[in-house]
């Protein structure tokens, strides 16, 4: 190999090796934002996804997770009828990637902004909100409390460029001896509300019984006009024929009824009471 090949390689292997130490080039990966940094000084424009130069030595890129983040907290607080509450929520938030240098610059990278902005943010907001729900409340209006809580952190967060995307309040745990009295008391409203069933259905069950009494009593009321009615038909009908079969009796039919039914003998006794049996029929 000549003497030129030689050289050649050197400085090939030189610049691979100022390249590999000084690394004048960065990927800022999907979902961060380059800070760029001169002499340790923060610059006022982030870098985006990709591949930049950085001047070596000079120059120094931290890259700031800009995703939704999600958060657990427990926080303790109390109510507004004074009842100690311990509530469990989740998080979910993101910093503006446009304002990943001016974040890095007064707090610090992502824990950091968790510790120093995040974390306190959800405790005063949850001690805020919590005291203005009775301990009760916050179980019967927990969507309503949750609502309150995300509008409190946006409210905090937004002047340092923080977006709260979604707040989930997972649990409220209460002290022992107010779980006992609300468990009693859930189990008092289901007794009474079983109590309720049952005399209800005992009043739809009388009800119903009064309404069969009155129908046959109606059915009886409605067979016995029938019947009377009935017999004074038959009554009159009865009236009428025997009317009617008076008038076509005359004393010629009666005597003839009189003849025809007689056996002939006359009385063995006869007083000056006594009818002779049709002895002055005319011819």
């Amino acid at each position: 190999m000549s003497g030129r090949g030689i050289a050649l390689g050197v400085g090939i292997f030189l610049l691979l090796l100022l390249i590999f130490l000084f690394e004048p080039f960065t990927i800022v990966s999907a979902g961060y934002r380059g800070v760029l940094m001169r002499f340790g000084a923060v610059e006022k424009d982030s870098l985006k996804p990709g591949l930049h130069f950085r001047e070596p030595i000079i120059q120094s890129i931290v890259q700031l997770d800009t995703r939704i983040q999600k958060s657990d907290t427990t926080e303790d607080a109390a109510s507004h009828d004074l009842q100690d509450v311990h509530t469990s929520l989740a998080t979910n938030w993101n910093i503006d990637p446009d304002a990943a240098p001016d974040l890095y610059q007064r707090v610090g990278n992502v824990e950091q902004i968790f510790n120093r902005l995040i974390e306190p943010a959800i405790s005063n907001t949850i001690k805020a909100v919590t005291a203005h729900f009775d301990a009760e409340e916050l179980i019967t209006k927990r969507d309503i409390v949750a609502t309150q809580v995300l509008t409190g952190l946006r409210q905090y967060l937004e002047p340092y460029h923080i977006h709260v995307a979604a707040v989930n309040i997972t649990n409220f745990a209460f002290s022992p001896d107010f779980s006992k009295a609300i468990e009693e008391k859930q189990v008092a409203q289901q007794r009474a509300l079983q109590a309720q069933y049952e005399l209800d259905q005992r009043r739809v069950s009388a009800q119903e019984k009064v309404v069969e009494a009155e129908a046959a009593a109606n059915a009886n009321i409605a067979q016995a006009h029938g019947e009377a009615q009935s017999t004074l038909i038959k009554a009159k009908a009865q009236a009428d024929a025997n009317t009617e079969i008076a008038k076509s009796l005359s004393s010629d039919i009666m005597r003839w009824k009189a003849v025809s039914q007689w056996n002939g003998q006359l009385p063995r006794f006869l007083g000056t009471t006594t009818p002779l049996p049709f002895l002055g029929v005319n011819p």
